[in-house]
């Protein structure tokens, strides 16, 4: 039995191998069953799901400097401060990097009274369809608290701007402590006024 992983979009991912031109053995993730299933992650390595599409990865248990209570002053930062139903903090090294989903809450919650009526969001299987359409999303870059690498922990906060041709990040503040950079810039995510920080 292949070891199994459900992603965010509600696809199952099957965790296989096969062997490469020169004979090594060569681990995967696929829908299909296509190689020899694999039972458990090989050590070493962990499950991956990519913020932008879902795609479920195996890859090399990633060295970082981020502590796992940073990554919840995030989350909790969005739950708390921001109009966003759904996002996600992925970690990257020394980043903690906060995708959303390409359309704002609002376009939907509209598209939703549009297709179905006034008030279809005060229906439970409307806002469920509306939540399982906004994790299968494409999602997108938008704020990055990167890590000073100072014993302060201090961190820099920087915003994704797609308007150059490969996008880049935009420096916002810090160093600081990362809760006052969350506080200062994590309520205007899924606003208009977030295109406007600089």
């Amino acid at each position: 039995m292949a070891y199994q992983h459900r992603n965010r979009r509600g696809d199952v991912y099957f965790l296989q191998a096969a062997k490469t031109r020169t004979g090594k053995r060569r681990y995967y993730f696929g829908r299909k069953l296509t190689g020899e299933p694999i039972e458990d992650v090989p050590a070493g390595y962990e499950v991956y799901e990519s913020p932008q599409h879902g795609q479920v990865f195996l890859r090399k248990e990633l060295l970082t400097c981020i502590a796992p209570e940073e990554r919840e002053i995030v989350a909790d930062g969005i739950s708390l401060f921001s109009e966003v139903s759904h996002f996600i903090v992925d970690i990257e090294e020394d980043c903690l990097v906060v995708y959303v989903p390409t359309m704002s809450d609002d376009k939907l919650d509209s598209l939703v009274r549009h297709l179905a009526g006034p008030d279809a969001l005060q229906i439970p299987r409307y806002r469920e369809a509306r939540d399982q359409f906004v994790r299968e999303l494409e999602h997108e870059k938008a704020l990055r608290f990167q890590f000073c690498g100072d014993q302060q922990r201090l961190f820099l906060v920087e915003r994704w701007c797609s308007r150059e041709a490969d996008g880049g990040w935009i420096y916002l503040g810090g160093p600081a402590p990362l809760a006052g950079l969350v506080d200062d810039f994590v309520e205007r995510l899924g606003k208009e006024s977030f295109h406007e920080l600089y």
